[in-house]
């Protein structure tokens, strides 16, 4: 079933041509990989971690960073100065549309650097603007869940 996501549906009109970028996603490849993984298919799981491991961005930063840890010779310190960099490299001009979106990602990330009380603090802030694309049922699983 995995290996058919991406098949177009007659009846269903976003599949015919808006799943693309999702099926390119780290966000999306990651937990693909980790479904590959347990249903013991490691050629398939190392093919999805590697795609999602070379995808940079706020956005995928944190599952490319997660699929990064998959793959043989993982490197902690260069993984974490890549986390550093995407945070660094964001624009203000990107948290303007969708700020609770934006603040989710950095809190994600901020966590997987170790930065904890920025996180919270993020993950709080994401409550108070407008749920988009999730945020708050993604924030909700992020806090429920331990610190990496």
């Amino acid at each position: 079933m995995a290996d058919h996501l991406g098949d177009r549906i007659s009846d269903l009109a976003f599949t015919h041509d808006g799943l693309a970028w999702l099926l390119r996603s780290a966000r999306f490849n990651y937990p693909l990989g980790s479904l590959y993984q347990t249903c013991k298919l490691p050629d398939r799981a190392l093919a999805k971690f590697k795609d999602a491991a070379g995808q940079t961005g706020l956005e995928q930063g944190i599952w490319a960073w997660k699929a990064s840890q998959q793959l043989p010779g993982f490197q902690a310190d260069s993984a974490k100065r890549k986390l550093e960099s995407i945070l660094e490299g964001t624009s203000a001009s990107e948290t303007s549309s969708r700020t609770g979106w934006w603040l989710y990602n950095a809190a994600m990330l901020d966590r997987a650097l170790g930065h904890a009380q920025k996180a919270a603090s993020e993950f709080r802030q994401v409550l108070l603007y407008p749920d988009q694309m999730l945020t708050y049922h993604l924030t909700r699983l992020a806090l429920s869940e331990s610190s990496p």
